[in-house]
């Protein structure tokens, strides 16, 4: 037998007979979000350099959807152009070619902020 309020509250969650609470992933945070790949500490010139952003929560939970608002650097030697290919499920592959040699640093942001572990 369940009181009043417990009834209230599965009402309010609708939790009635069969079915369950389903809640949706949490916006992107880039605390937790994370980039990996070789082309965050290596890269040849003329030869395209690549890595992944992994999109996260404020839990650390991988989202599943796209169109966060990641911005990819490349900064410290000539100016390099940085391409980001969203792929609508929580991923980005960035890619950018370094035209001369140098010591360059890889920024990744969202909002602002850095993405664990950036600059590179």
């Amino acid at each position: 037998m369940s009181s009043d309020f417990e009834e209230r509250e599965r009402g309010l969650l609708g939790l009635g007979e069969g079915r369950g609470l389903l809640l949706g992933e949490g916006a992107a945070s880039a605390a937790q979000s994370t980039a990996v790949g070789v082309g965050l500490w290596h890269a040849r010139v003329g030869t395209p350099a690549q890595y992944v952003i992994l999109a996260k929560d404020g839990s650390g939970k991988r989202r599943t959807t796209g169109g966060d608002d990641f911005v990819a650097s490349v900064s410290g030697g000539a100016r390099v152009e940085v391409m980001i290919l969203d792929h609508g499920d929580g991923s980005y592959s960035v890619a950018y070619t370094c035209e001369a040699a140098g010591r360059y640093r890889v920024s990744v942001r969202m909002g602002g902020d850095h993405v664990r572990g950036s600059p590179f």
